[in-house]
């Protein structure tokens, strides 16, 4: 199966539930999911767990672009997944769970994802058929895109899968640097000679992206430069 996907981030919710309404999009309803992502050495894996739902295990090729993208995906269940995986071959990489608000269109999908540790986004998918080729899936998508405008903020080129890697990252360098502080005590104590930081050395730590907004770090990932594809 195929889609033609596009994410950014969402800063005005009821906008975005106005012009839903407005195109004549319904409302299917929220959805409370957990999704647990595997490492593999070629493409994603992520097990689906919805409330009130079977368990989708979802296998997907995608590349990290902002603009429209296109999806190459499989859906299996339980059984199909440990006749094709087994059980003891897959190693957990990481854990998103979010709220979802589904609204429907022809054949696309509009998402409202509430992702812990995240914040707000807005997605489109737009799923190819026999009806709907992926050049006209790409025309419904860019439309949307234009439509959704003023609701959305930065577009967002990876998985939030990635996004949660990042942020996870980045507490550990934080966590690490206040460790490494604690352990080499106040400037100027104890024996021996203590080196002071330098207001060039701290303006630069200020600078570091690591330092900024979520919102700055999640635009590092926002380049229309292919990156590769990590399993997961």
């Amino acid at each position: 199966m195929q889609n033609v996907e596009f994410k950014a981030e969402l800063r005005d919710p009821e906008l975005a539930r106005a012009q839903c309404r407005l195109i004549g999009a319904g409302l299917v309803g929220t959805f409370r999911q957990q999704d647990t992502y595997y490492r593999m050495p070629d493409g994603r894996l992520k097990k689906r767990e919805t409330a009130g739902a079977p368990v989708e295990w979802i296998f997907y090729h995608r590349p990290n672009l902002v603009r429209p993208k296109l999806s190459n995906f499989t859906i299996l269940t339980d059984a199909q997944a440990t006749t094709r995986w087994g059980t003891a071959s897959l190693r957990p990489w990481l854990v998103v769970r979010k709220t979802r608000e589904l609204w429907m269109i022809d054949n696309t999908r509009i998402h409202f994802d509430d992702v812990e540790g995240l914040g707000r986004f807005l997605e489109f998918e737009a799923r190819a058929s026999a009806k709907y080729s992926v050049a006209e899936c790409h025309r419904i998508v860019d439309h949307l895109r234009e439509q959704f405008g003023p609701a959305l903020g930065e577009p967002i080129s990876v998985g939030y899968c990635d996004l949660v890697d990042a942020e996870r990252r980045n507490a550990a360098r934080r966590d690490g640097g206040r460790a490494a502080r604690r352990s080499a005590g106040p400037i100027g104590s104890g024996p021996g000679r203590h080196r002071q930081a330098s207001p060039t050395s701290v303006r630069s730590s200020a600078a570091h992206p690591e330092s900024a907004p979520p919102g700055f770090r999640r635009a590092r990932f926002d380049t229309t430069r292919r990156a590769p594809d990590r399993g997961g």
